[in-house]
C-alpha cells in the first residue's frame, strides 16, 4: 500500500508540475507582453499575480492544503521584509503562493539557470545572491534595500540560506540583519510547519497533506550600533522557541 501511495503521489506531482509550469509560461508571456506595451510600468505587481497563481495551482494539484493560523497575511503593497524557516523544496511554492503585491524573492543565483524560472526571475528583478561570495551577496542585498525604499517592494528571504536536511534549524546568515538595517524596516517572521514530511530533502515529488503557516511577532529594526551577531541570534532563538512549542524540534 505504501508503494502504491508513493506511485500515486509521484504521478500527481508530475501532472501538477506540467500544469503549473504550463500556467507559468502562459502567465509570464502575458506579463511580458504587458510589460513591453507599458514600458515596464508596475511590473512587480504582475509578478505578484504570476507568483500567487503559480504557487496556488501547484499546491492545489499536489494536494497540499495551506492553513494560515493568523489569517492570510500581506495583501497590501508596502515595503516589508518576510523571513521564513526553510526545510523543504516545497517552501518555494508556499512562499510563491503568498507573495504580496510588489513582492520579489531573494534566491541563490543558481536558480536563474532553471529554464523558465530563471527567465521569470530576471524579468521581474528578483534578487539573486551568490552564497559562496559574502561580499557579493551583501552588495546584492544593498541593491535590494535601495529598490525596496524607492519602489515600495517587499522581499522574502530565508535566514538559513539553504534547506535544512533534517528539519532542524540551520545556522542563520546575517543577510536579514543587513537588509533590515539598510531599509530601517522590522522583520516579519513566518513559521512554516509541515513541509519536510511532505517533501523531504532528496525527494522529487510531494505527498498530499497540510502545511501550517503562522506569524511570529515582528523583530524590531536593528539599532545603529547593534551587534549583528546578537541580533541574528535573537532572530534564530525566536524560531527555535516556536519549533519547540510545535513539537518539530528533535533536540
Amino acid at each position: 500500500m505504501a508503494g502504491r501511495n508513493r506511485q500515486w503521489a509521484f504521478v500527481r506531482w508530475l501532472a501538477a508540475t506540467i500544469v503549473a509550469f504550463g500556467c507559468l509560461v502562459i502567465l509570464c508571456t502575458t506579463a511580458l507582453i504587458v510589460c513591453i506595451l507599458t514600458f515596464g510600468f508596475r511590473k512587480h505587481d504582475y509578478f505578484y499575480l504570476v507568483s500567487r497563481t503559480f504557487g496556488r495551482v501547484y499546491l492545489m494539484m499536489v494536494g497540499v492544503k495551506v492553513r494560515y493560523l493568523d489569517g492570510l497575511p500581506f495583501n497590501e503593497r508596502t515595503p516589508r521584509i518576510l523571513c521564513f524557516n526553510h526545510t523543504s523544496q516545497l517552501d518555494l511554492y508556499l512562499m510563491a503562493s503568498l507573495m504580496p503585491p510588489g513582492g520579489v524573492p531573494i534566491m541563490k543565483k543558481e536558480m536563474a539557470r532553471i529554464p523558465i524560472l530563471g527567465q521569470v526571475l530576471h524579468l521581474f528583478d528578483a534578487v539573486l545572491v551568490d552564497r559562496e561570495n559574502s561580499s557579493a551577496a551583501r552588495a546584492s542585498l544593498e541593491v535590494a534595500a535601495e529598490q525596496m525604499k524607492t519602489q515600495g517592494l517587499s522581499v522574502g528571504i530565508s535566514p538559513e540560506g539553504t534547506r535544512s536536511r533534517d528539519g532542524e534549524l540551520g545556522p542563520f546568515k546575517k543577510g536579514v540583519f543587513h537588509l533590515a538595517k539598510n531599509t530601517r524596516l522590522p522583520v516579519h517572521r513566518l513559521y512554516i510547519e509541515g513541509p519536510l514530511a511532505l517533501q523531504p530533502m532528496g525527494q522529487w515529488f510531494t505527498f498530499p497533506g497540510e502545511v501550517k503557516i503562522s506569524l511570529l511577532p515582528p523583530q524590531a529594526t536593528p539599532g545603529e550600533s547593534e551587534d549583528s551577531t546578537a541580533w541574528t541570534q535573537a532572530l534564530r532563538t525566536a524560531y527555535l522557541e516556536r519549533m519547540e512549542t510545535s513539537g518539530e524540534s528533535h533536540v
